[in-house]
């Protein structure tokens, strides 16, 4: 009986991160939030749902908010170069410049394309 109720519990927090993500697609934050809100409470260790709820926080200018869910996202998923990049981008939104330039170094060198002229700015 628990394993058939873990398996569920999994499918049930990819069912919502992907609504969460089709929110997110359609630029409705709020609600993409409230499902990778689920999606994490369903999944427990989920860092792709603590990204994108980040991602949905950065678009809404709640910078504070985005960067907890990307230290999060690295912390769960030490190598997740997309994590670093957009938390580069809110460091760079909040004028921290060097903490912007470190993300940005550790994304690309984890694979993430950094356009040059990005670098050019934040050196």
């Amino acid at each position: 009986m628990i394993a058939i109720y873990l398996a569920f519990d999994i499918r049930r927090g990819v069912s919502h991160y992907n609504r969460g993500a089709n929110h997110m697609a359609e630029g409705e934050y709020d609600a993409a939030i409230a499902c990778f809100d689920k999606a994490i409470e369903a999944r427990g260790k989920f860092p792709e749902a603590h990204c994108n709820r980040g991602t949905a926080y950065y678009e809404k200018g709640q910078y504070d908010e985005a960067l907890m869910d990307f230290d999060r996202a690295i912390e769960l998923k030490p190598e997740f170069s997309d994590a670093y990049y957009n938390r580069g981008m809110v460091h760079y939104y909040k004028q921290q410049y060097d903490q912007a330039w470190d993300d940005m170094n550790k994304a690309q060198s984890l694979g993430h394309y950094v356009a040059p002229d990005l670098f050019e700015t934040l050196g």
